[in-house]
């Protein structure tokens, strides 16, 4: 299993990112040995960040959604649908 861990940020949280979100927690460890890696929650993008969101670290919530360019390039990111990956870590 690679160590390293593999790195998620949610776009919204509301009822589907915030479900994804409390999946990723309290299955990590499930998680981790389907991926190959653990896996990371480092920040959430919301509108309203003022609103309480039971099970995730306030310091986790942002405005912010955008990153620099250059950070781009030395992150492998990828857009996922998140209701997509909600049935996948459901199955």
């Amino acid at each position: 299993m690679r160590t390293r861990p593999l790195k998620v940020a949610l776009l919204g949280c509301g009822v589907v990112g915030s479900e994804v979100a409390r999946i990723m927690t309290t299955h990590a460890d499930d998680l981790a040995a389907r991926i190959g890696a653990p896996v990371e929650l480092v920040g959430v993008a919301v509108r309203r960040p003022s609103k309480v969101r039971e099970g995730i670290d306030p310091a986790l919530i942002t405005t912010d959604a955008g990153l620099p360019r250059d950070e781009l390039r030395e992150y492998r990111l990828h857009l996922v649908d998140v209701d997509a990956l909600r049935e996948r870590l459901l199955e």
